[in-house]
């Protein structure tokens, strides 16, 4: 699987890379979501781990282009995960979220979970 993981923390970007590259996905990254959109339109990804805190666009704003791939998109962030944070994802069809920092196993279960 082709999965596309957005973060601009390196330490977490690199983890998620690690973890999805163990479980021979193959990996794209990006620092900004406008760097995000533009390996979207330019490479087959399947999956999409997302960090809803990016430094250039909201990650709401981030959610709603997205949800124009039709692509599973699962979230991690360091926000908590409150059941009104919970119910605003899963009406903007997320496959999952990630409570920062996350265990691999974590992440796994999420991106096969589709």
């Amino acid at each position: 699987m082709n999965i596309l993981v957005i973060e601009d923390d390196q330490s977490m970007r690199r983890l998620a890379a690690d973890v999805l590259e163990d479980e021979d996905h193959t990996i794209s990254t990006a620092t900004t979501a406008r760097e995000a959109l533009s390996i979207l339109d330019s490479t087959p990804i399947d999956f999409i781990v997302a960090d809803l805190m990016l430094p250039d666009i909201s990650g709401l704003d981030l959610l709603c282009e997205l949800r124009k791939t039709k692509k599973p998109v699962a979230i991690m962030s360091g926000l908590s995960r409150e059941v009104i944070i919970e119910e605003l994802l899963s009406q903007l069809g997320i496959a999952g979220v990630l409570q920062k920092p996350f265990l691999p196993d974590d992440l796994v279960r999420v991106v096969h979970k589709e």
